[in-house]
């Protein structure tokens, strides 16, 4: 069955919806699915990667949810219960991300450049990469322990909005910037690192439209207003970065932006849960 659905799949030149859906949804839950186990033959471009997002993120915070359902009628603690919920969520995405970040805190000491980008391919943890590791996992374990103590609907709401926002916003730097000289170089489709204008518009609108749907039983429209002022200025500190940083964005920038953007909108959502 994997097999004739590879065939499909690659008959079809990812030009089906289906098809674009896997392909994005590989990009984020890096877990090997059979019918996708050959890398090389699955390129994308990071429009198909735009338009699929908000859906894969829906999915997988979808996953996150019925964990926390189960793990409610079990009465299981709310620390616990939060801990088992984002241990899930790292295993999903094999910890690239977490990884992705805690290699970009350990080019915080690089002189140039091109040194930042010979720091990021070193292998093993560096001190900041460890403590930026430390930290995040830290304040995300704690604000979803106490989203997970509010209320199930609340948490449900909380990782919904967060699952599909987060990665949505991780994505606008490199709508905005061009591929970073000194990043390795990418090949066939996913070259084309361009997200077309009005996409992201559509993109961003609708991100924040789920957003406010998941959040809305949560928190009241001032508390939201808040959030999205606070994200739009992480997004802008972010691009910001990027571009005099290291000369443009790269693929590990979206994996750390994600999780920096993810502790955010759990951080402020739990200041203000009504």
């Amino acid at each position: 069955m994997f097999s004739q659905l590879q065939n499909f799949i690659k008959k079809e030149e990812w030009q089906n919806p289906f098809a674009q859906l896997l392909k994005t949804f590989r990009f984020w839950c890096k877990l090997p699915l059979p019918m996708m186990k050959d890398k090389e033959d699955y390129p994308f471009s990071f429009d198909v990667l735009a338009r699929f997002t908000i859906p894969v993120g829906l999915i997988m915070g979808g996953v996150l949810c019925i964990l926390a359902i189960f793990l409610s009628i079990l009465h299981i603690p709310s620390a616990i219960s939060a801990g088992i919920i984002l241990l899930i969520s790292i295993i999903l995405t094999s910890g690239q991300h977490e990884q992705n970040l805690a290699d970009l805190a350990d080019t915080i000491h690089g002189d140039d450049i091109a040194q930042r980008f010979v720091l990021l391919g070193e292998k093993g943890l560096g001190t900041f990469g460890v403590i930026a590791l430390v930290i995040s996992m830290i304040i995300r374990w704690q604000a979803l322990s106490l989203v997970v103590d509010y209320s199930l609907s609340a948490t449900i709401g909380v990782i919904l909005a967060s699952s599909a926002l987060s990665r949505a916003l991780s994505l606008v730097p490199f709508a905005l910037l061009p591929y970073a000289e000194h990043a390795p170089k990418l090949e066939g489709e996913l070259a084309k690192t361009e997200i077309s204008g009005h996409l992201l518009y559509v993109l961003l609108i609708v991100g924040f439209c789920v957003a406010a749907f998941f959040l809305a039983p949560a928190l009241s429209f001032h508390a939201f207003i808040i959030l999205a002022v606070a994200l739009c200025a992480l997004v802008f500190l972010l691009t910001t970065l990027a571009k005099n940083y290291f000369g443009g964005t790269f693929l590990p920038f979206i994996g750390a932006s994600y999780v920096m953007i993810d502790l955010v909108i759990l951080a402020v959502a739990v200041s203000f849960l009504d």
